[in-house]
């Protein structure tokens, strides 16, 4: 008979079916658990295997890390960032913007006023803005002057003549002051020596007074030597062409500006004084006078360079160039190109200062229309110096660089740009030439005359920067000189230009404009004749000319050797104590010994007695120092020096530029084998670092996948001592270089 189950057989029968039947082995080990001692494990051998990585592999892996590191550097930047941290040299604090190895700037930051780049770059175009807005401002009020002052066409163009005449000679001057006391200096200097006469412009009776005081007060031009001078000490040479175009078109924009407000200011005077318009426009010129005041304190804030102002320390540990000799002189003055430029300079710039003088008389004689209009429509000119002689520079690079073209492609954007230049002006003189005067009011051409203006001043402006970007090919060696002599080309060719086609009373101005763009035009002929050896012309290969060089004259070697014979030899001695090593003090001894210093001696000496003028000696161009002193940019720079120097020298003299040249090359390559050793013991001195951080991880992980994998089954009694002689093993293996993994470590 069957009987029911109760309620604890029913749960153990459902027990023994959800779980499997224990097997006699985990039965013992469960009733071993309540025994007391248990009984141990039985003991079985572990086995360890240990995979290293090969030390080669971390140190590439650090190498690809350095160098993604130093391209974010670079593309931080490229954008403006300064991630590196440079610092300069007198304050100790990092720059604004990104510098190379001369801790000049490598990006151009509008937006910014930062010490010590854009500090320099805001600077000098408002001390150039300044002083072309000084130079022009008589010209909106030529209406009220010539009234007040019963001046003829004649004398008014002697005026406009002077003002630009002055400046020639002083742009001259300006590269040599610049060069002594400093751009900023120079500036300072510049807008202080024109503050009088435009305080004297106050007080004129004459008309030879106002001529002379248009004189003096054009030398203000000058500043733009200055201007273009700091901005090359500012910035490298990947943004210094947009940096230099920048400064001189924004500069030039003070042409345009005056003539804007220059008649609202009589307006206002002339309000203050109850419609005097004699003491009004007198007036007028303290604004001017105020405004070169303050930008003369304000320049004094900015630096020279990056790393300080212009002094004789600042020279003598390198930080500073020295610009300017002599050589650097007649190289200049000797070169074919340079002159060509500076004709081409003068059918750009020239026409911009002669329009500028004469486009309020214009718009106010010819189309009937007030003074504060005329100079509004006026100021259109000089308004396209915003952008238009940026926009020059920019393409010349464009075509240099991006299209591959080099020079060539520099050359034929100087033409392209005043042949359209000339086009320009021709279509402007005939909007009104076959208008009879009187009607010319009547006939609205206004309008169309400012279209006309605009797009001939962009051309102009265009033309300028082309002008410019060709300037440092000239010869590199010399680049300071050449620049104030293309500048002060520009002002010859506004004097010429008025002189031509401006000074006479008979002529219509209009048809003055055709005939003047059809010299403009004709001048783009001149582009033809630019040849660099190095690099061809518009229509000829580098070196297709054979011998034929544009550097006419080499100077002789004694004024290339005119060196000071103490600078030279402290840096030497500089050098041979920042080096412990005896190969580089031997190398420098010998060529000491071997009469190079006689010889510079020597040649000091008779030029100093063959020549006129002997106060000025020429010294090396150092462009090395940093921070700790004097390093191996020196030596970079006596070999750079010697290039130049064999040129010029033959003979024995040659030959010991030859010897001093070969030993400074000895003593720079046994710096660098000596900097690459101390780069090689920092590097094994990382490698042990890593190796022993690697052991480390080894020792302390089983979850390193970098240096090694641990497989374990199972740990004897005697682990300890095992573990130890596999932990040792491990560094042993970890510090050779190039460790392979042992097969095995056994207990």
């Amino acid at each position: 008979m069957w009987t029911p189950l109760s309620r604890d057989e029913q749960l153990m029968q459902q027990r023994h079916r959800l779980q499997p039947i224990q097997s006699n082995q985990l039965r013992e080990d469960e009733a071993r658990q309540y025994q007391y001692p248990p009984k141990p494990l039985p003991r079985q051998p572990r086995r360890v295997e240990v995979q290293y990585v090969d030390m080669q592999s971390h140190l590439s892996a650090i190498q690809s890390l350095e160098e993604q590191l130093d391209e974010l550097h670079g593309f931080l930047a490229r954008k403006g960032y300064n991630t590196r941290g440079t610092q300069d040299f007198s304050t100790g604090a990092a720059f604004d913007l990104p510098v190379d190895a001369s801790h000049k700037a490598t990006y151009l930051r509008i937006g910014s006023v930062a010490q010590p780049h854009m500090m320099a770059f805001h600077l000098s175009w408002w001390g150039f803005f300044a002083t072309f807005f000084s130079t022009f401002s008589p010209a909106p009020l030529l209406p009220y002057i010539i009234d007040s002052l019963k001046l003829t066409k004649e004398e008014t163009a002697a005026a406009a003549m002077s003002t630009a005449s002055a400046a020639v000679v002083f742009r001259l001057l300006m590269g040599f002051a610049c060069d002594r006391i400093g751009p900023r200096r120079s500036m300072c200097l510049i807008l202080l020596l024109t503050t009088p006469p435009l305080i004297a412009m106050i007080f004129v009776q004459t008309a030879a007074g106002f001529i002379i005081c248009r004189c003096l007060i054009g030398i203000g031009l000058a500043s733009f030597v200055a201007s273009q001078s700091w901005v090359s000490l500012m910035f490298s040479s990947n943004i210094v062409g947009l940096a230099k175009s920048t400064v001189g078109g924004w500069g030039n924009l003070g042409g345009g500006v005056v003539n804007l407000i220059m008649p609202f200011i009589f307006l206002s005077m002339r309000t203050l004084f109850h419609g005097d318009e004699d003491r009004a426009w007198r007036a007028c010129f303290f604004f001017p006078a105020v405004l070169h005041l303050s930008l003369a304190a304000i320049s004094l804030g900015g630096r020279d360079l990056p790393d300080g102002n212009v002094t004789a320390a600042l020279e003598f540990s390198g930080t500073k160039p020295r610009i300017g000799s002599t050589a650097k002189t007649q190289l200049a003055y000797t070169n074919v190109n340079t002159w060509l430029l500076f004709c081409l300079y003068g059918a750009c710039f020239g026409v911009e200062l002669t329009i500028t003088n004469g486009a309020v008389l214009y718009f106010h004689e010819y189309h009937d229309l007030s003074i504060p209009l005329s100079g509004a429509l006026a100021s259109t000119f000089g308004a396209m110096n915003l952008f238009a002689r940026s926009l020059g520079g920019l393409i010349s690079d464009w075509l240099a660089a991006d299209c591959g073209f080099g020079v060539r492609g520099r050359i034929a954007c100087l033409l392209a740009t005043l042949v359209l230049e000339g086009c320009f002006c021709v279509g402007l003189g005939l909007t009104t030439s076959s208008i009879p005067v009187d009607s010319i009011p009547a006939s609205t051409t206004a309008a169309l005359c400012v279209v006309w203006l605009c797009v001939f001043s962009v051309f102009v402006q265009m033309a300028e920067g082309a002008c410019f970007a060709l300037v440092p090919l000239v010869n590199p060696n010399a680049g300071g000189a050449i620049s104030g002599i293309v500048g002060a080309g520009g002002n010859l060719g506004s004097v010429l230009l008025v002189f031509l086609y401006f000074s006479s009373s008979d002529s219509r101005t209009d048809e003055q404009f055709v005939k003047l763009g059809y010299a403009i035009a004709a001048s783009s002929i001149l582009c033809t004749f630019l040849y660099f050896p190095s690099e061809g012309g518009l229509f000829v290969r580098a070196h297709a000319l054979g011998k034929y060089d544009p550097q006419l004259f080499r100077p002789k070697a004694s004024l290339f050797l005119r060196v000071e014979s103490k600078l030279a030899t402290s840096r030497l001695n500089l050098l041979r104590q920042s080096s412990s090593s005896k190969s580089l003090n031997t190398s420098i001894s010998q060529s000491l010994n071997d009469g190079v210093r006689k010889d510079i001696d020597s040649s000091r000496n008779n030029s100093r007695n063959n020549s006129r003028n002997s106060s000025r000696t020429r010294e090396l161009n150092w462009t090395g120092g940093t921070e700790s002193g004097v390093e191996n940019d020196d030596l970079h720079d006596i070999l750079s020096s010697g290039v130049l120097l064999e040129e010029a020298c033959d003979g024995e003299k040659g030959e010991s530029l030859r010897k001093m040249q070969q030993a400074c090359q000895q003593a720079l390559q046994h710096v660098c084998q000596q900097s690459f050793q101390q780069a090689g013991k920092q590097a094994a001195r990382t490698s042990n670092s890593v190796s022993r951080a690697s052991d480390a991880v080894v020792m302390s992980s089983e979850q390193s996948q970098i240096t090694t994998r641990i497989v374990s089954t199972a740990l004897p009694a005697s682990a300890p001592a095992n573990s130890a002689a596999a932990a040792a093993a491990v560094a042993a293996a970890a510090v050779a270089p190039a460790a392979v993994a042992p097969a095995a470590v056994a207990p």
